[in-house]
């Protein structure tokens, strides 16, 4: 049971639920592409409204590839103590996008760095949006996080989870790496993975 019904933070169900935000990268999100491809593994990808105009053809190679997409804002501010009139400019700008590129709306919504207040909530609420947490972090977006630290918080995963890391981050290169030594031994585990319902 949610604490908030506009807050997903866990699944109740059997499968794993990766999640990459700040993308799309030039760099990092075609091999990640590549990757999930070579496991057949389906994620979600929230998307910065500012880089998906830099770089269309990423997110619509994401959508041809079955991944769920979601709105992470325009420009990637912390929304806590902002205006209603300037956190719905940062969603309507990344739906006109993210539109734009792949005939559809995103759905779902996370808010930069996790942090959000009663405005947020409002306005997701008024454009019925799902806002979506996480109850796994593999710290990722940490400079002093190591490799082999996000392989051994990946290594951790349950059932029900939604993990969060990032694939348009200085330290991404790290968690492409641990994310490809990871995979092989949680498939063999029959670790189930699913992309978010949007």
């Amino acid at each position: 049971m949610n604490i908030l019904p506009e807050i997903l933070w866990r699944m109740p169900d059997e499968y794993v639920y990766l999640t990459f935000d700040d993308g799309p990268d030039s760099a990092i999100t075609p091999a990640l592409l590549r990757l999930l491809a070579e496991f057949q593994i389906p994620v979600t990808f929230f998307v910065i409204g500012k880089k998906v105009e830099q770089h269309p053809g990423i997110l619509a190679k994401i959508q041809a590839a079955g991944h769920a997409i979601g709105n992470h804002s325009f420009s990637h501010t912390v929304m806590t103590w902002k205006s209603r009139l300037d956190i719905e400019r940062e969603l309507t700008q990344t739906d006109k996008v993210i539109l734009r590129t792949t005939g559809k709306t995103a759905t779902l919504f996370r808010p930069p760095h996790g942090r959000f207040g009663p405005n947020l909530l409002r306005s997701l609420r008024a454009v019925n949006r799902k806002m979506v947490l996480w109850n796994h972090s593999t710290k990722d977006y940490r400079a002093t996080t190591t490799t082999r630290q996000i392989q051994s918080r990946l290594h951790t995963v349950r059932p029900g989870q939604i993990v969060l890391l990032h694939d348009g981050h200085a330290n991404s290169g790290r968690m492409l790496t641990a994310l490809k030594n990871a995979l092989p031994d949680l498939l063999e585990r029959k670790v189930k993975f699913k992309a978010l319902p949007c």
